[in-house]
Order: structure tokens, then sequence, then C-alpha cells
């Protein structure tokens, strides 16, 4: 390997790892981009030059050359930086700028890659290279001419207007790194072979060189626009509101994402891009562009406003702007940071608040009970028109008042404990006090009252909703009348129907006396007992006050207990036990279960324990849901097996056949170890 190829793989090498310093620099920055790729670009050049160098053949080193011919696109990216770097925005936006740039340099490469027009390469000392009097490599050296003076111009044109001395400064590393490596390689490469003097090409070294510079230039000086500016990058790394940083002449450096996303831009839309850009309203902007000169940068002056931003689709977005100045180091020339709360929610809640409290106002208008608002003492905030209605006041006259001026004096005591109730469990409902009017008189009213709370949560006033109920309480006593007079004559009818059910029975216990044959006289009993517990009915109905049903097995109690009395029944020949739920039954219901448990039991009293045959009645009630069932039952001699219910003749039990009948109920008997009904009926 020659020493001169050597040098070329070693610029291919370093301008590959500029290229790749200078993008991760600030990968968002367009002109870092492209500064990025004209580095990668020449490593790669810098490569091709290594390989016809190094070539062993004509036919190898004529491959290489042919790809050499790429290089005219070095112009065109050189033209694209300097009106990049020289702010001249107005010329990238038309796409003609870029076919001006670009197209020249395609239609040679096109020439070089496809036709001869480039010549056969020329070993030299230091490897091979380039025909210089084809008529191709002519062209390329115009091209880079002209590309050259083109970025020059716009390089001195942008140094001569700046004021700024670190702008001149990074102006001056740019073009000494990039044009005037370009110069040098038009001397060493066509001026001087034109005298037939051949040196070694130094073109990617130059450049290499060049953006050597650069990237010194970048670390040393920390330029604003090739490196973002290093303060603000803290600070939008936890900023949630809106941050952009200007340069002095009001240009945007930088926008943070808080902002990009409220106001819809990507950040290359943005960047350089002069205020007004962003800011249209002219007194806003004649403010923020006073900015604070050397003199008054260490006031800390913050000038704040409240404006519009336009966002990316036109529509304005209200914000609460800060702007004051910023010097990241000494040598830097001030700035403008602005930070931005949006407003867009602010102004929303604001709408909110203000139809709230019109609706409100309206409420107090309009709300047909009394509303009257005091703070946690009970003076009196705000009343409703109906309250000066209500209590006979002026708001002359309610302005400055206690609510407690509003209640009579015996209910002043209750009054007070329903506000400290409110106070601690944050509402009280349905409170029935005795109000006042201005001429004194009175009327019930119904009292709920709620706190209201503050951000914090804590209770800062009382709501109060007063009604007036007078005419509910006169047409509620006039029902309550109505009903205590019904009650009283339901009462008086089941008493009467007892007290005659009571006559009825002692006139058959009178007759039965004037009868001597036995068979009559048990009839009458019978007649007798069957009266009673019906009676037994009436009269447990006017005893608890509840004529709509009766609790049945304190009722069964009785009956059983009277029809043991009545028959004389031997407690030690025949006992009873009951297992009676608490189950309530209508009077439909009632007196046909209540004839029916007087049947049974009164047929096995007398026939179930002949002689001195001892034994036990057993009778249950239980209820579940709808359903209700009843079992009496006795371990008797039981009933004979041909006896049918329905055909029987006696008279007991072919009322307990067709009563279970009446009730829509199922009758069930069992013959085993004496007798059982069951007796099932839906409520």
């Amino acid at each position: 390997m020659n020493n001169f190829a050597f040098m070329s793989i070693i610029a291919s090498f370093i301008s590959i790892m500029l290229g790749n310093f200078i993008y991760y620099s600030n990968p968002k920055n367009s002109l870092n981009r492209i500064i990025a790729v004209l580095s990668i670009f020449v490593g790669f050049l810098a490569f091709v030059e290594f390989a016809y160098r190094q070539a062993g053949n004509l036919d190898t080193a004529y491959f290489w050359l042919k790809i050499s011919f790429l290089w005219p696109l070095v112009p065109a990216l050189l033209m694209n930086i300097s009106l990049l770097f020289g702010e001249k925005f107005r010329y990238l936006k038309p796409r003609m700028t870029y076919v001006l740039i670009y197209l020249p340099a395609l239609l040679i490469i096109f020439l070089g890659l496809t036709t001869y027009s480039g010549g056969l390469p020329v070993l030299e000392y230091f490897g091979y290279t380039y025909d210089l009097s084809s008529t191709l490599f002519q062209i390329v050296g115009f091209w880079s001419i002209l590309g050259g003076l083109v970025s020059a111009l716009i390089f001195f044109s942008y140094y001569t207007e700046s004021k700024d001395p670190l702008e001149k400064k990074q102006a001056e590393f740019i073009f000494i790194g990039l044009i005037l490596p370009l110069v040098l390689i038009l001397v060493t490469d066509i001026f001087v072979p034109l005298f037939w003097i051949r040196i070694p090409e130094m073109t990617m070294i130059f450049i290499t060189l060049g953006l050597g510079l650069i990237v010194y230039g970048m670390w040393k000086y920390q330029f604003p626009i090739l490196t973002p500016t290093m303060a603000a990058e803290k600070i939008i790394d936890t900023m949630y509101n809106l941050l952009i940083i200007l340069d002095y002449q009001m240009r945007i450096i930088n926008i943070n994402n808080s902002g990009l996303m409220l106001l819809g831009y990507n950040k290359d839309e943005l960047e350089m891009k002069p205020l007004n850009y962003l800011l249209e309203d002219e007194k806003a902007l004649e403010i923020v562009l006073k900015t604070p000169n050397q003199s008054n940068l260490n006031e800390s002056v913050v000038r704040t406003l409240e404006t519009n931003l336009k966002s990316v689709n036109g529509t304005l977005v209200p914000v609460l702007l800060s702007i004051s100045t910023i010097r990241i180091r000494e040598d830097h020339p001030p700035g403008s940071i602005c930070i931005g709360s949006d407003l867009i929610q602010e102004k929303k809640m604001k709408k909110a608040l203000h139809e709230s409290e019109e609706m409100y106002k309206t409420l107090l208008k309009t709300d047909p009970d009394s509303v009257v608002t005091t703070d946690l003492e009970g003076n009196i905030i705000q009343f409703s028109q109906h309250t000066m209605f209500m209590h006979g006041y002026s708001e002359d006259e309610l302005e400055g008042k206690s609510v407690f001026d509003l209640f009579a004096p015996e209910c002043q005591d209750k009054a007070l404990r329903t506000l400290m109730e409110t106070i601690k469990n944050g509402i009280s409902r349905n409170n029935e006090l005795t109000l006042l009017k201005k001429d004194g008189s009175r009327f019930t009213g119904e009292i709920n009252a709620s706190t209201i709370k503050n951000l914090q949560g804590e209770n800062f006033t009382v709501l109060y909703t007063m009604r007036d109920i007078s005419h509910h309480k006169q047409a509620e006593a006039q029902i309550q009348a109505s009903l205590d007079e019904k009650e009283v004559l339901l009462r008086e009818i089941h008493h009467r129907v007892k007290n005659n059910l009571q006559i009825i029975s002692s006139l058959l216990n009178l007759q039965s006396s004037y009868l001597n044959d036995k068979a009559s006289k048990e009839v009458f009993k019978e007649s007798q007992d069957r009266v009673k517990s019906m009676a037994m009915i009436h009269q447990k109905l006017y005893q608890s006050g509840n004529f709509e049903h009766i609790e049945m097995g304190e009722y069964i109690e009785y009956l059983v207990n009277g029809l043991f009395n009545s028959y004389g029944v031997n407690s030690d020949k025949i006992k009873y036990k009951t297992d009676l739920q608490k189950v309530y039954l209508d009077i439909d219901s009632a007196i046909p279960m209540g004839l029916i448990i007087n049947e049974i039991v009164t047929n096995t009293i007398k026939h179930a324990f002949p002689g001195e045959l001892k034994g036990e009645i057993f009778i249950k009630m239980a209820q579940e849901e709808e359903n209700i069932l009843i079992v009496v039952a006795d371990n008797g001699i039981g009933l004979p097996d041909d006896l049918l219910l329905d055909k029987t003749g006696t008279l007991g039990l072919q009322l307990v056949y067709n009563l279970t009948r009446q009730i829509d109920g199922e009758l069930e008997i069992k013959r085993f170890k004496g007798t059982e009904f069951r007796i099932k009926f839906t409520i």
C-alpha cells in the first residue's frame, strides 16, 4: 500500500466519525443532518480514492474512477448548507431551488457513470488518477468552481450582516471548514496541473481537516445553531408548560415538546423562524421585542402577558406568556426565553363557572322553595326571591340578618342543632320547624341543609332550602282524622260482630239446657264452639287494632286451650303440643282456618282416645314464601280405613273438606300410628 492510498483510507475513517459526531450533537437540527450527510459522503469518496490509487490494474482503476464521478454532489451539498446556514429560507421553500442545485450534479454523475467522456486512468507515482484533459473532468471542475463561489458568497453575506460575535465566529469556522478546502482543492487539483505539474489530489484530506475544524468549534464554542442550547435542554427535560428559546433577533432557536404538541408543529417547521411566525398580535409582539439590553440583564425582568399563538392549522391558542432574557455563557449573545401556560382549559373553566353562576342566579329567581346561603355561623349571604315572599321581607331588610331570625323562638335551639349537624355531616334532611314571617305570623316549614366546600375540601358555606308545608300539614291532619274515624268505626263493627256471635253462643247454650237428648245436646255444643271460634277472630282484630290481618299462632293457642277447657279434657290423659310460626292471615282466610282447626281438634278430643287410652295432639303451622302449611296430628286409634271425607255423614269432617276447598287448599290424611291432617294453601 502506498502512502497516499493510506492517507485516503485514514481520511475516509475520520470523515465518517466526524459526521457521526455532528449528527448526534443535535440530530433534530436540519443543518446538523445535512453536514453529517456531507461528512459521510466525503468518507465514502475518500474510500473510492483509496481504491483507485491502490488498484492493481487498469480495469480496476477505471471502475473506481467512474464511481468517483459522484463528486459533483459535494458542491451541491455545499450550496444547500450555505443557504440553510445563511437563513435564506425563502430560497429553500420553492422546489425549483433544489432542482437548480441538484439537477446539474445528477446530470454530470449520469454522464460519468454511463459514458467514456471521463477518459482512461493515468498511472502516476502516487497511484492511478484521472485524465486532466478529459471533457468531463473540465465540466466537473467548472461545477465545483461555481458551487464553491456561490456558497462562499452566501457565507460572506451572512458574515457581514451578522452583528453577533458568536455568529460571526460560527460563520468563520464553517467557512474555513467547508469553503477554504474547496478553494485549495481547485488550486491543487485543477490550476497546478495546468502548468504540467502533477501532484497527488488532496481533496478528501482537505475536506476532512475542514470538518475536523468545524467539530472543534462546536466543542470549543458550543455553537447555538449546531449544538442545542445547554440551559434550554435542562429546562426542556422537565418542563410541562410551553417553552420557546429565542436569539437576540427574536428567532426561534428551540421549542419544547409541550409547545409542539400544543401548537401542532414539527420542530423543523419552527427552527430559526421569527417570533411573528407564531405571535401575530402586534401589541404583544411589541412588548416581547423590547429585549432587555446588557445593562439590565441582571435585573431578572420578567414580562407577562396574555396573548394568542397561532397553531399549525391557523387557530389561535390562548396562552399566558412570561418572557425574560437568558444568557447561557458570558461570551454568548443574550436571547429570550418564553414560558407559556395553556389557557384553553382555564378559558373553558371560566366559561363553565360563568354558566354555573348564571344558572345559580336563575335558580334563586325561579325556585318555588326558599333558598338561603349563610356562613358557618348562620349569617345570611344570599337568598332567593321566594325567600322574601315567604317571610314578607324586602331585600334590604333580609341583608345582614341571621338565618335564626327566620325561625320561631321555641325552634331556635333545634335550628342551631340542625346547623351543627350540617357542618359535621355535610347534610341534614327533612327537619320540620316553625318559621316566622315579618308580621309575626307562623307557619310550618320543612328545612334541608347542606354544606358547600372550597377547593381545599373545607366547609365555607351552608345552603338552606325551606318549604312552606302548612297546607300539607293541614291535609295530613284531615287525612289522619278521617283514618282515625274509620278505625273507630271498624273497631266498633268487629266489637259488635263479636258481641252478636257471643249472644248466639249463649242462646245455643241456653237452648241446649232444655234438651234431654244427649245427641241433640252434643250438636248444640259443637255449634256453640264453631260460633266461638268465629267470635274469637273478631275479638282478636278488635284488640290488635290491625283490621286487615290476624296473627294465627296466638289465635290457635287460644282456640285449642278453649276447646280443652270446654270439653273438660284431663291433661293427664290428653296433652297437646304446638309448633306455630308467626303467620298473618286476612279475615277471609282466618275464619275458615279457625273452623277447620276447631273441627279437627274437637273430633280428636271426642274420638281419638276412647276409654283410658292416653295420647297427644300436635299442631303445627308454617309459612314458606306465599305457601301455608297446617298440620294437626294425634297418636290415637285413627280414622277408619274406609272413611271418605267427601262422603262422610258427620258434619264436622264435611266442614273440614268443604272449608279446605273454599280457601283453594289441598287436604291430605295420613293414618299411620294415629291420624294426621295436612292442609296446604296459598295466600
